[in-house]
């Protein structure tokens, strides 16, 4: 991966991060390798009291071709062994941040609008 490809990937994740952060009041950071060492995921909360209820493994995906069965198999990988959701979100050039996730994680954790 080129140091461009890897400066974009780091400014996505810090990006998450920071949504993440303010949308759940807890501050979020990225993981340092990424998923390389004990940590997997990109993303989590910083304070290890937060990280252990982070029901999420968080992968991060900024790129320019849309490969979504490559990313999702990559994210499954690092979260079922962890017994963490998997949650995936990328974006595609200049195009919206998209969120993926399984349909019985969705439904668990997203309250009924009725």
């Amino acid at each position: 991966m080129s140091s461009n490809a890897k400066i974009k990937g780091y400014t996505f994740e810090r990006k998450i991060a920071d949504l993440f952060s303010k949308a759940w009041g807890v501050i979020f950071g990225r993981i340092p390798g990424s998923g390389n060492m004990s940590w997997k995921g990109d993303i989590q909360p910083v304070e290890l009291k937060e990280a252990a209820k982070n029901p999420f493994c968080i992968e991060c995906k900024n790129q320019l071709r849309l490969s979504t069965l490559t990313w999702w198999t990559q994210t499954i990988e690092q979260a079922d062994p962890i017994k963490k959701i998997p949650l995936l979100v990328f974006k595609i050039s200049s195009k919206d941040d998209v969120v993926m996730l399984r349909l019985k994680d969705f439904l668990k954790i997203v309250e009924s609008p009725f």
